[in-house]
């Protein structure tokens, strides 16, 4: 009998512990699966070898323990929430697998769960339909299906593949007719079956770059963008002229990163790229945008490939591989997206996570070597046609780890009348932020004015444009300042989530208390979020599954805000949930309060934000506004993390360290002049040391007077700034006033 290797034995046992508990529902997005509160014999698995299958587990296993799952022969290779996985089952004999069971449920998918409600419905928008009754499809195939096995099973129902999308696994798949969908449904290769999301267009309306950009530029930030590469993926290439930008504005520091049609149009690109990183230099500076001495690069969001699908995710993954590994961009802005009312398509496409923003996540989290910062408007919908006023937002915007940003109007920062609102459709909050992006009383398209195209009016220099396409750049150009100023003090690069981070840390609330679907996070103010680097208020984290990282703290006596953000794994665009791994944000004083994250409810969007657990947005923030004196305890939780290790990125203020070495408690954080001088941890439990007059336990008391050493808890010297009491308002002897308490 083939014996198990240690590390899996230990998850099996570990399984079985929990094995007996009330089974947990799968959730895909077109039914619900109960788990068994059972176990489920290994022996199931029999039947699927050789096959792709739905599995859940009695919990979510470590990286380490997927792997040594892999050895035995169940590849688990999509996350589902709820313990669950798509996984490929290997051809071995399961019936020699003794350990103790770790399964809850075994489910063969049908053909029904791996198509899209949509394609189900036979709801085909006009630019999918290819005449004579066929039908164009997007085609989503499992990791290991092979260019050729791709081929050879489309061929094999009579299909067409028309063109293939390598970095996805994907491919655009013309079928005879919308009934035949359940033969690509049903062939084991295939992981999800939908109708290619709504071509792209501009969000072509405005902004005004006043959110304290000016005060960054001068000392003690001192930055401008110099040294940062910022992609422009946009409507059209910014025109050039003898190698150089046309626009006086971009002279010098534009890249082409790939031919295409100049914006000739009205200059939407060279707009947006200005606002970014425009000089003013045919304003005497007047116009110039947040990073004036940014790089810009340039490309056209207009498919190689198949021109029906102007979202081709090939165009993406092309664009952006080229950005990244030949131009080192840093960060990029994305002013485009679905205008879904605007071209009267199907509205319950707003909030849909699809392919496209599964590619866009996947690129934020390194594809082609490294991460990347993306910053994307969250779209103009609220007034193009559908109805309400929430639940607005266009594919690919739906995208979890992208900086979304709203537009507000600059007179008062109300929400301008056409920003889209969240949330999504599996609830997650969108927008992040909001930057100015109108004007009132000035017009429907006054708000900012920035670059024109040079095509679009000879002498003509700049225009207003107002717009959510004209609120991302000032973000996008925030992120630049954050970039070299980060990059300069600590000589790393800034990495997606800690920019994101900074972003909605040091963002003015606005709306509802906390973070809400019109306002998100609130708005930007870049001399905020800049001091948060120079005061070095963050920190960056791991964690597998069933981790734990805490540090303690003590109060400044200012509000005290923690927020969480880290790059999630692309979502599986066939479950009910988008988020993967699920990390846990909690504070908790030496009293034994324990404070929960901001948690929008997404059942009533009228309801300002709650302080509960948050299990659907890879964002958490726990705000206390008027905390108590003494210590704190900030905690993540790796609550559920189906494909860790997950690094995260936390942003702490209103909180000063105790544990400086970052070991938690222990003697050495403690003993004496490393606890009253220093402000270190302390441990609660540690023997009293009387031998001294100054407070070697941290527990409130010196020695001298503790009643533990002898003495009394008078507190006599009280007036006396040299004293030795525990309340003086020096930081030598006591230990109220340096919160070693905690």
């Amino acid at each position: 009998m083939k014996r198990l290797i240690p590390a899996l034995l230990a998850l099996l046992l570990l399984f079985a512990a929990t094995a007996y508990a009330e089974g947990l529902p799968i959730l895909l997005k077109n039914r619900t699966f109960q788990g068994e509160d059972t176990p489920v014999a290994w022996t199931a698995l029999a039947d699927f070898t050789g096959r792709h299958v739905l599995v859940q587990l009695a919990q979510t296993p470590t990286a380490g323990e997927r792997d040594d799952l892999a050895a035995e022969g169940l590849h688990l290779m999509v996350p589902v929430p709820r313990h669950a996985y798509l996984a490929y089952v290997a051809s071995r004999d399961w019936s020699q697998m003794k350990a103790a069971p770790a399964l809850r449920a075994v489910v063969e998918l049908q053909p029904e769960d791996k198509i899209h409600q949509r394609v189900l419905d036979g709801s085909i928008e006009s630019y999918a339909l290819a005449g004579n009754g066929r039908v164009d499809l997007l085609v989503t195939f499992f990791a290991d299906t092979s260019l050729a096995q791709m081929q050879a099973d489309i061929d094999s129902i009579g299909a067409e593949i028309l063109e293939t999308i390598e970095v996805s696994n994907s491919a655009f798949v013309r079928v005879e007719s919308i009934e035949d969908a359940y033969l690509l449904g049903g062939l084991d290769s295939v992981q999800w079956v939908a109708q290619p999301s709504p071509p792209w267009g501009l969000y072509n309306d405005r902004v005004r770059p006043f959110v304290g950009a000016d005060t960054a530029h001068e000392p003690p930030y001192s930055v401008t963008g110099a040294g940062v590469n910022a992609l422009i993926y946009d409507g059209g290439i910014i025109p050039t002229e003898g190698g150089d930008a046309k626009h006086p504005d971009l002279a010098g520091r534009l890249i082409i990163g790939q031919t295409g049609t100049p914006d000739v149009l009205i200059g939407h690109a060279s707009h947006v790229a200005c606002t970014v990183g425009g000089t003013g230099a045919g304003s005497d500076g007047q116009y110039a945008g947040m990073a004036p001495d940014a790089t810009i690069i340039s490309m056209d969001f207009t498919p190689t490939g198949m021109v029906l699908f102007y979202n081709n995710p090939g165009d993406i993954s092309q664009s952006y591989g080229h950005a990244i590994t030949d131009f080192d961009a840093h960060t990029a802005n994305n002013s485009i997206g679905a205008n879904i009312g605007a071209n009267n398509y199907d509205c319950a496409w707003l909030g849909d996570y699809e392919g496209s923003a599964a590619l866009i996540d996947d690129i934020i989290a390194g594809r082609f070597g490294r991460e990347m910062i993306i910053v994307w408007a969250a779209g103009n919908e609220r007034t193009s046609g559908c109805s309400g006023d929430f639940r607005l937002i266009p594919p690919p915007v739906p995208a979890k780890n992208t900086i979304c940003v709203g537009a507000s109007v600059v007179n008062d920062e109300s929400i301008a009348y056409f920003s889209s609102r969240g949330p999504t459709d599996d609830g997650r909050l969108r927008p992040d932020v909001t930057a100015p992006g109108h004007e009132e009383g000035g017009g429907m398209m006054s708000g900012t004015k920035s670059c024109v195209s040079v095509f679009y009016a000879p002498g003509m220099l700049y225009m207003d444009m107002s717009g959510t396409s004209q609120a991302a750049p000032v973000v996008t150009g925030a992120t630049a300042l954050a970039y070299e100023l980060y990059e300069r003090e600590t000589g790393e690069a800034l990495s997606p989530s800690l920019a994101k981070a900074l972003v909605i840390h040091s963002a003015q609330d606005l709306g509802m208390a906390g973070p809400d679907y019109t306002f998100g996070f609130g708005g930007l103010r870049i001399p905020a979020m800049l001091d948060l680097i120079l005061d070095e208020t963050y920190t960056v984290i791991s964690l597998d599954q069933g981790d734990q990282w805490s540090r303690h703290f003590r109060s400044t006596g200012e509000p005290i805000k923690v927020t969480l953000v880290w790059t999630d794994v692309p979502g599986p665009i066939l479950t009910g949930r988008d988020l993967v791994n699920d990390l846990d944000l909690q504070v908790k004083s030496t009293g034994g309060t324990i404070y929960l994250p901001w948690s929008p409810n997404p059942s009533d969007v009228s309801e300002a934000a709650s302080p509960k657990e948050d299990h659907i947005n890879p964002v958490e923030q726990v705000y206390i506004e008027s905390p108590s004196k003494g210590g704190y305890e900030v905690i993540v939780k790796g609550y559920d993390v189906p494909s860790g290790p997950q690094g995260a990125s936390l942003v702490i203020t209103g909180l000063t360290t105790c544990d400086a070495d970052g070991d938690g408690f222990d003697a050495e954080d403690c003993g004496g002049d490393d606890c009253n001088d220093n402000n270190k941890n302390v441990n609660p439990n540690q023997t009293e040391i009387c031998t001294d007059n100054i407070d070697n336990d941290c527990n409130g008391k010196v020695d001298a007077t503790d009643p533990e050493c002898g003495g009394s808890d008078d507190d006599t010297d009280d007036d006396d700034t040299g004293g030795n009491d525990d309340d003086d308002d020096d930081d030598d002897n006591d230990d109220d006033d340096d919160g070693c308490g905690c």
